[in-house]
């Protein structure tokens, strides 16, 4: 325990935070034990690390910011040294009985922690709950304590009001008490903040909170007790020179475009501190990641994308399986017929074409688009559509231990122009080819790229061939991003 004043004769100066609480109902009898009152008005706030005495702004312990009031059946805990100092109280410490001992200079208030009873200038009382200790911090009743000062005690909407008389009075003593004068300065001392630019809006308990309110407001901030970002409103990714920042983008191809023109650059994921991307490639040493493998066959002959999906999921924790995400999956319900040679069906760009259960039905298969959406909804604000960017960022995802779903074909590499069919869908005509395919890509050396392919075909491909029946495809791909 930290010594802040030199002991005295028989006792030591108290030398932690003790922390009081507010009830409905703490002592007995209910009516106040003193009447003389002090002229201060205190004024805390649940969860905040900041006080009013006086409308002054103060902190309650600049020591640990941690040691705010909080609530708990019906009891909201704060400071002891903070409030009986601002009372004009002296607190000492007895290490030998666990005695704490309060005096001003017409009273003297005796309690041990973690027991009810309270004495009053040598008068017994009980408490209705005992003392608490929470991170080496103890925690004790306040209504009774502050009573005992001369104090009242107000509490409403999460601000408590210590002052020294009632707020208000008539002639049959039942009169509600003025409302107390809520300082919002007081949230900016509060777990989470929340800011637009450098301006303070509001403070929050909970990260859970601050974020809800926080989304409706544009440029703005969540920040912790560390005063971390832990959430903003900004877009997604970030790109850097070294330690300064250059510009925002909303997606992950355009920002890793914009990152090349700088040597020394890197691009981060909202406040994740581990890069999604660093200039000058991907790890040049090997790399393999453990990733489920789970067979399309025999359940979903034409379900590649959404078996792939699952293995890619499950790598994330998520207990989803293939059946599930092929019943989930965005469909186009647009019926195949073919007149005059021409063929119309869906686009793979809408939902999954076809049947997927059986080949006995036309059927094809679904593109990246839909498959991002419906991993979204698995893992909100976590996915990255990678579609459109170059090979060797997608292996970046991969060299940080990240898998990635892609599009290719079965034999993994460039397909002759034959192999491809035009069709007419909603969305126009679409260049295609029924040898399409979607595995994982769970590692890669200087000569190949390895797969979790859901056909089972083959654990390793040349990575050469493979990029080029990648790019074929449209450059389709999708992985995870760090959580924040």
């Amino acid at each position: 325990m930290k010594k802040h004043t030199r002991p005295q004769k028989g006792s030591k100066r108290i030398g932690w935070v003790l922390l009081l609480s507010v009830s409905v109902q703490v002592l007995l009898p209910t009516q106040p034990l003193f009447a003389a009152k002090s002229e201060k008005e205190i004024v805390l706030r649940i969860d905040s690390s900041l006080a009013s005495i006086d409308r002054k702004l103060v902190s309650i312990s600049p020591e640990d910011a941690t040691a705010v009031p909080f609530l708990e059946q019906d009891t909201t805990f704060v400071p002891l040294r903070f409030v009986s100092e601002a009372l004009g109280a002296k607190v000492e410490w007895e290490q030998a009985t666990q005695t704490v001992t309060m005096a001003t200079y017409d009273r003297q208030i005796l309690f041990a922690v973690g027991s009810r009873q309270i004495t009053v200038n040598g008068q017994d009382h009980v408490l209705s709950v005992h003392s608490i200790l929470r991170n080496n911090v103890t925690f004790v009743p306040l209504r009774g304590i502050a009573e005992s000062l001369g104090s009242h005690v107000d509490y409403e909407d999460g601000f408590i009001r210590i002052s020294g008389q009632q707020t208000s009075s008539s002639s049959s003593g039942t009169a509600p008490e003025a409302p107390i004068e809520k300082n919002t300065a007081l949230k900016e001392g509060m777990s989470y903040r929340v800011y637009q630019h450098a301006n303070f809006l509001d403070g929050f308990a909970t990260r859970q909170e601050a974020v809800s309110f926080a989304k409706q407001y544009a440029n703005s901030t969540v920040k912790n007790r560390k005063d971390e970002v832990v959430w903003d409103s900004f877009p997604p990714y970030r790109v850097y020179q070294s330690e300064k920042f250059l510009a925002y983008y909303d997606s992950y191809t355009d920002a890793v475009s914009h990152a090349k023109k700088y040597a020394n650059s890197f691009v981060t994921y909202k406040t994740a501190a581990k890069p999604v991307w660093t200039f000058g490639g991907p790890s040049k040493q090997p790399v393999y990641i453990n990733v489920p493998l789970i067979r399309q066959l025999p359940e979903l002959p034409r379900g590649c994308e959404v078996t792939a999906l699952a293995s890619l999921l499950q790598f994330a924790g998520v207990p989803v399986d293939k059946m599930t995400l092929a019943a989930e999956i965005r469909k186009d319900p647009t019926p195949y017929s073919e007149k005059n040679g021409v063929i119309s069906f869906g686009s793979p760009h809408r939902g999954f074409v076809g049947d997927m259960y059986s080949f006995n039905n036309p059927g094809f298969g679904v593109y990246h688009g839909p498959v991002f959406e419906l991993a979204e909804r698995y893992l909100p604000e976590r996915v990255v559509d990678l579609t459109g960017t170059e090979f060797e960022d997608v292996l970046h995802f991969v060299g940080t231990g990240t898998p990635v779903w892609i599009i290719s074909n079965v034999t993994f590499r460039k397909l002759e122009p034959y192999h491809f069919q035009t069709w007419m869908t909603p969305d126009g005509p679409i260049w295609l080819t029924k040898k399409e395919h979607s595995v994982v890509i769970v590692g890669y050396d200087e000569d190949y790229v390895y797969i979790r392919d859901p056909h089972n075909k083959t654990g390793r491909v040349a990575k050469q061939p493979f990029k080029e029946a990648w790019e074929q495809m449209g450059r389709q791909a999708i992985s995870l991003l760090p959580e924040v």
